[in-house]
């Protein structure tokens, strides 16, 4: 028996006591006794029937929103805000949307886990003759008949606390983890400041779009550049969820002299853009886009040697957070998007960026990403808003809809641990 990727057969056990749904190992032999083959119990039927997979060349996928922090932190460990442990218990069960029906998926609680699938429309057995993904937790993750036959991490983002968190759990994933050399170079990439000095100026001159920005490390010389009466979005190089993103007011100082500079900038948001250059080294600046019109993304896959463009994602934002993405078509998005400006004009700044990040991340990543763009009242784009290397909201709004074909917004409702889809 020689078998690819994982695949189910069906045995019958005579059992004579009760059972009930749960995973458990069985270690089979072959007849010469030279290899050992790992099954997992799926399922019971009737006590008598079971299913078992065959456990080869095995994906683990694990979500982890905290990416955007751990980056930031730069540590192995470290405790996670409230509202992100939050999240990311609620929704650890979000990679059955996109893993192959033979993966696992790591959750805290199999009950919980399914439950909210089938809250969402997907069932254990969602595709016709086959099952999804499978659930199971650190307890069961710890077994070592599970880490031999892990091949693969599939994270939101690869950082150094999943790393560890991992490990922790399970010391034989190691061979399949990233190591440290490829952690930092992910974070030096995930920075804002990368995107400024390595993508922004190949799209600076190209015509009826607009992209500025500047970076700092010194206030004194933010402060200089301000003008008082304008807005400005002041960013951190790594930040999560809008955490890092303030909107800057600054005023006309009356008790200034002349020759003075005449701006005033509230001294708790003087404070904040010291505190991130102390501890980030730098910040970025740019200026706020009041005309605005509309917040959407291009959502790729990062391979080896070339990078696969997978489609449109049309999200809503305020103050930087996320709220919502857009279930429909790609037809439907540009035709959306054509109302706001000029497709053509989209296309081609599709087809430069792709060359572009296959130039410049070729070699250096491998995985999901997503470019966070916005509309103009005016028709122009902004190409360059965000580089997220990793997985984003984009990418789970395109396997939904791909999933189970219902249009409308899906909105993450952590209070009540579920995702909507509002028509």
């Amino acid at each position: 028996m020689s078998p690819k990727k994982g695949f189910h057969i069906m045995l019958r056990l005579i059992v004579n006591y009760p059972c009930k749904d749960s995973n458990y190992f069985v270690k089979l032999q072959t007849p010469d006794c030279k290899k050992r083959l790992f099954f997992i119990i799926l399922s019971w039927k009737a006590c008598a029937e079971v299913e078992f997979c065959y456990l080869c060349r095995v994906k683990l996928h694990v979500f982890n929103p905290e990416h955007d922090l751990s980056l930031a932190a730069n540590l192995c460990r470290f405790t996670l805000p409230k509202a992100v442990a939050q999240l990311k218990r609620t929704f650890d069960f979000l990679p059955v949307i996109w893993a192959d029906h033979d993966d696992l998926i790591l959750v805290d609680n199999i009950d919980k886990a399914e439950a909210r699938c089938s809250n969402l429309g997907i069932s254990k057995n969602n595709i016709v003759g086959r099952r999804n993904a499978t659930f199971i937790t650190p307890e069961m993750l710890a077994a070592d008949e599970w880490g031999a036959r892990i091949t693969k991490v599939d994270s939101w983002g690869a950082d150094k606390k999943l790393r560890m968190d991992l490990l922790t759990i399970q010391p034989l994933l190691a061979s399949v983890l990233p190591d440290d050399s490829y952690l930092e170079k992910i974070r030096n990439m995930s920075a804002r400041f990368w995107t400024a000095e390595n993508l922004i100026p190949k799209f600076q001159n190209t015509p009826h779009t607009t992209v500025e920005v500047r970076l700092f490390s010194d206030y004194t010389l933010l402060y200089r550049v301000l003008q008082p009466d304008c807005r400005y979005v002041v960013k951190a190089p790594w930040s999560s969820s809008g955490r890092g993103v303030r909107l800057l007011e600054p005023s006309r100082n009356p008790l200034s002299h002349d020759g003075e500079n005449n701006v005033y900038v509230e001294i708790h948001q003087e404070n904040w853009i010291k505190n991130i250059i102390r501890t980030q080294g730098s910040i970025m600046m740019e200026p706020y886009w009041a005309d605005k019109v509309v917040d959407f993304g291009i959502e790729f896959d990062m391979l080896p040697d070339d990078i696969h463009y997978l489609g449109l994602s049309i999200f809503k934002a305020q103050n930087g957070i996320y709220l919502g993405s857009l279930l429909d078509t790609e037809q439907n998005k540009r035709l959306y998007l054509a109302a706001y400006t000029d497709l053509n004009l989209l296309d081609r700044l599709i087809k430069s960026i792709m060359l572009e990040l296959k130039r410049q991340l070729a070699g250096n990543y491998i995985g999901p990403l997503g470019i966070d763009m916005m509309i103009l009242k005016d028709g122009r784009i902004n190409p360059m808003v965000e580089l997220n290397l990793r997985r984003t909201m984009g990418h789970v709004a395109l396997h939904l809809y791909s999933k189970i074909h219902r249009k409308g917004w899906m909105m993450l409702n952590v209070l009540e641990g579920r995702v909507d889809i509002i028509d």
